[in-house]
């Protein structure tokens, strides 16, 4: 029996790496630089490419040699994993209001939780460190703007 979930993925990062490839390539260089727009969709397209591939040929090697557990929806790491989906969009929309530093800081904490951490000393002060650090290297070292939320 062939995995066929694996086998329909891999062909459809075949598919889509291959058009992001041919569509990135046509993307206009500007005079004097070598690196243009296309550059990075292009490193990420042959990434997607070469994994994809591993995937298919792993895939097809293995035929009728795999064995399937269960899927159990109900198993605290599905709930885990459904729970921190849930915690990133809300983290997303709730950036826009709380802005970056506070809205970060909510959601680390809360992950860290979540993944049965209890050091809440550890826990604040990884939070709270990590959104900060986050926060300088984007406002200062990159000259980027993130979200202020209340806070502008």
């Amino acid at each position: 029996m062939m995995n066929k979930p694996n086998l329909i993925y891999s062909i459809l990062g075949l598919i889509l790496s291959i058009y992001v490839f041919v569509t990135a390539s046509s993307f206009p260089t500007p005079p004097g630089n070598t690196l243009g727009p296309g550059y990075y969709p292009i490193l990420l397209s042959i990434g997607l490419l070469v994994l994809s591939a591993i995937l298919l040929i792993q895939t097809l090697l293995k035929a009728g040699k795999e064995t399937f557990e269960k899927f159990d929806m109900k198993s605290p790491e599905v709930i885990r994993f459904m729970v921190s989906l849930l915690a990133t969009v809300i983290y997303a929309i709730a950036m826009q209001y709380l802005g970056f530093i506070l809205a970060s800081v909510i959601y680390l904490f809360f992950l860290m939780y979540l993944l049965l951490n209890r050091a809440y000393i550890k826990m604040a002060i990884v939070s709270v460190g990590v959104s900060v650090s986050v926060y300088l290297i984007f406002s200062h070292a990159l000259n980027l703007t993130l979200p202020l939320g209340f806070f502008s």
